[in-house]
């Protein structure tokens, strides 16, 4: 349908019509409604057009975030197993560890058992052999022989006390620097609850023991035995070694060590940075 418009000028009076020159025609203003329509429908379908492209866009933004994500998922899994995995072969080689050490021990025992039999079948020949020569000599020998050994094992058994006490004081002037220097690093309230975590951590590790040590008979009161362990984190006694009594004799040594064996696992350090895999105790037999 087409639509004519015409504008005209209108007077109060009659005029004739005329076209003056300079002046602007009359114009007619046709406005076709079809093409109206068809630019609506250009407009709507290009507003859909830029919907359905944003649209598109924004699935394949979600899409790339999803890949992205999954991505993410995977190596962190990767990751995770890992870590297990590289956590259950530290295991298997601190369990191998041990396992060899047992080895090593037993050998070392079947060693010192076979060299103490081999020793003692010819101090027993050698004994046999003085007796047939001459009894009383061999007999006088055999004090002085006793004497002698005695009077070195004292010496060397007074020596290594010496030597262990001179250690220790080397190694408390060197735990004192090394908390000095801790100290320096952080702070003093952090030395001071470390210091107080390890001194607990100590008597811990030393009552424990105390109440599984049974005392042999004719221990007497005031002995003291330094004692080696090696343990792990989580408190487990790996290896245990008696150095040195200053009192007792074997019965004590092997009641020390049963003690240590018996508190297994030993109390766990209440702070990683106390943990020590070889620690020093000193047993002391009061009552």
């Amino acid at each position: 349908m087409v639509i004519a418009v015409l504008i005209i000028s209108l007077d109060s009076g009659p005029k004739p019509l005329s076209v003056e020159s300079g002046a602007e025609p009359i114009k007619a203003v046709v406005v076709d409604e079809k093409k109206i329509d068809e630019e609506a429908q250009r407009l709507k379908a290009l507003a859909e057009k830029k919907k359905a492209e944003a649209l598109a866009k924004e699935k394949k933004e979600q899409e790339a975030l999803r890949k992205l994500k999954a991505e993410r998922e995977k190596e962190e899994s990767r990751l995770k197993q890992a870590e297990q995995e590289r956590a259950a072969l530290e295991k298997k080689r601190e369990e191998e560890a041990v396992r060899l050490a047992e080895i090593e021990k037993q050998r070392k025992e079947e060693a010192e058992k076979r060299a103490r039999e081999k020793q003692k079948a010819e101090a027993k020949r050698q004994e046999e052999e003085k007796r047939l020569a001459a009894e009383k000599a061999k007999q006088e020998a055999e004090e002085k022989r006793k004497k002698e050994e005695e009077a070195a094992r004292k010496a060397a058994e007074q020596q290594r006390v010496a030597e262990l006490e001179a250690e220790r004081a080397r190694e408390e002037a060197r735990v004192r620097a090394l908390a000095e220097k801790r100290a320096s690093e952080t702070s003093r309230q952090e030395a001071r609850r470390l210091e107080g975590l390890n001194a607990q951590y100590e008597t811990a590790i030393k009552q424990k023991i105390q109440r599984n040590w049974i005392k042999p008979p004719g221990v007497p009161i005031g002995i003291k035995c330094e004692v080696s362990v090696i343990q792990l984190p989580t408190g487990d006694v790996i290896a245990v070694s008696v150095e040195s009594c200053t009192g007792g004799g074997e019965s004590l040594r092997r009641s020390v060590e049963n003690a240590v064996r018996k508190s297994d696992p030993l109390p766990q350090a209440p702070d990683p940075k106390l943990f020590q895999r070889q620690i020093q105790i000193t047993f002391s037999a009061d009552s």
